[in-house]
């Protein structure tokens, strides 16, 4: 079935909305409703635009079988679309013509009214919405096209706009107590406050979380159904391709910016709703500028060129890394004690807070097992190469010192060492320090090993005093996660320690 066929049992179809046209069609401006010239246009517009709408509905109609359809009737139903297509492209094209002719003999009519004085109200009315009235969806082109019910949800934009201020506003105090919660998180050693401001810092997350989604619930459902009238309106309106094509990326750009929003943004869909209601103005501008609606798509031209993209945007925020002291009393119970498969751990001095711990050996190799069931117990390397081990973790010297005298009268010898913001009160050595690796070159090996073994570590270059070059990997809290990644790269690795 050819095009031209197609064309002719559609234009039969609509033959019925035709006759009722031309005793339904009005005249857009009421001085020109004897105009005979001007009447047949407004008579050709209605049948043009039922047609169009009838075309519409078939496509969309056929659009939708094409999901249960094999290959062949997919091809055959997809040609027969595009066929169909055609017929509306025919439409359309006479569409804008009578819309060009109808202009012309409005504008003219309307000017020489007004030199004269004869405008009536009706035309006055539809120079002030071309004129003055600065929301399309308030005049009447755009009110009479969408149906009632859509039409008052689109209007509760409004009031959902201000709620969703009125969230970010609270959004801005709990971030506030974000921010105390942090500031106090890194100055704590304490691991049982430190964990208790955890807990307020992730409730609170949580809290954003539900004020975000609550925020926009309605918006959502408001932004859908406006941008769906509004791709409807400029099908109604025969917008140039160029238009649909500005909207379509514009669109796009919207829909890949909120990808990088769920992962960045602290309450991601009020970041979200700026961009979309910045895209419901681009559509509106160009509906406005579609209908020669001069005040609104002047008044959105400007309100666009204010939107700051980035006002609703939070950036997510964390708790910095941070060493916290657990004050675990030593215990003798066999269960809990040292082994191959429980092995005492490498010592992490924390940076804040006040730590007393009950020294307990110096041994030259790494222990397995700690004499009398001793646990938890921790080490260290020390620079002679040999190891120290301490036992239990405790808060204040007094404790401490009662466990070294409980220990004492099971015979074992211990004595007490204190660490206050990561210095030792006794043995400077054993401050709290940091470490480097030193390699006089580097290789893609290497650099592999590092990004397994130690990622996010830096190589820095450096030059020695006789102008040779060489290479630092930087920084590590414990001499044991240094030597771990020394071992992998060879005997050229140096570790150092870093005060």
């Amino acid at each position: 079935m050819n095009l031209l066929f197609k064309s002719f049992l559609l234009c039969l179809s609509f033959a019925s909305f035709a006759i009722q046209g031309f005793s339904q069609a009005k005249a857009r401006v009421e001085g020109l409703k004897d105009n005979q010239e001007y009447m047949s246009l407004m008579k050709g517009l209605y049948q043009l635009e039922i047609e169009q709408d009838s075309v519409l509905s078939l496509i969309s109609e056929k659009k939708k079988t094409l999901s249960g359809m094999d290959e062949l009737q997919v091809i055959e139903a997809t040609n027969d679309i595009l066929d169909t297509e055609g017929v509306l492209f025919e439409i359309r094209s006479k569409l804008g013509n009578i819309k060009n002719k109808s202009s012309i003999i409005e504008q003219e009519y309307i000017i020489s009214s007004l030199e004269s004085g004869a405008i009536t109200s009706t035309e006055d009315d539809l120079l002030k919405e071309n004129n003055t009235d600065t929301d399309i969806l308030k005049t009447s082109r755009i009110k009479n096209e969408i149906p009632a019910d859509i039409y008052t949800l689109i209007l509760t934009g409004d009031n959902v706009k201000a709620g969703i201020e009125r969230d970010f506003r609270l959004l801005m105090d709990k971030v506030g107590v974000l921010s105390e919660l942090i500031s106090k998180y890194t100055t704590v050693g304490d691991k049982i406050v430190g964990d208790s401001l955890e807990s307020l810092f992730e409730d609170v997350n949580r809290n954003i979380k539900i004020l975000d989604v609550n925020a926009t619930k309605n918006w959502n459902r408001v932004y859908e159904t406006q941008i769906d009238q509004y791709n409807r309106l400029l099908d109604k309106f025969s917008a140039p391709s160029p238009v649909v094509d500005r909207l379509n990326e514009k669109s796009r750009q919207v829909r890949n910016e909120e990808a990088n929003i769920d992962i960045n943004f602290m309450a991601p869909s009020i970041s979200k709703y700026n961009r979309q209601r910045s895209l419901v103005m681009q559509y509106e501008k160009e509906i406005a500028d579609i209908l020669n609606l001069s005040a609104a798509s002047e008044f959105l031209k400007e309100s666009i060129n204010k939107v700051d993209l980035t006002y609703y945007d939070v950036k997510r925020v964390y708790l910095p890394m941070q060493d916290m002291i657990e004050y675990l009393p030593l215990s003798r119970a066999s269960s809990k004690a040292h082994s191959a498969k429980n092995l005492p751990t490498e010592l992490v001095i924390p940076t804040r807070g006040e730590m007393h711990k009950v020294e307990i050996g110096t041994y030259t190799n790494k222990l397995t097992t700690v004499k009398s069931h001793i646990s938890p117990a921790e080490y260290l390397k020390l620079d002679s190469g040999k190891y120290r081990y301490w036992a239990g973790s405790y808060k204040t010297l007094e404790e401490a010192q009662a466990a070294s005298k409980a220990l004492s009268k099971i015979g074992v010898k211990s004595k007490v060492a204190s660490w206050k913001d990561g210095v030792n009160s006794v043995d400077s050595t054993l401050n709290v320090g940091k470490f480097k690796i030193e390699i006089p070159f580097y290789t893609t090996t290497i650099i592999d090993i590092v990004e397994r073994v130690s990622p996010g570590k830096e190589i820095n270059k450096k030059e020695n005093k006789d102008g040779a070059e060489s290479y630092e990997i930087t920084l590590f809290t414990t001499r044991g996660e240094a030597e771990n990644l020394a071992a992998l790269i060879g005997s050229e690795a140096k570790i150092v320690m870093v005060r």
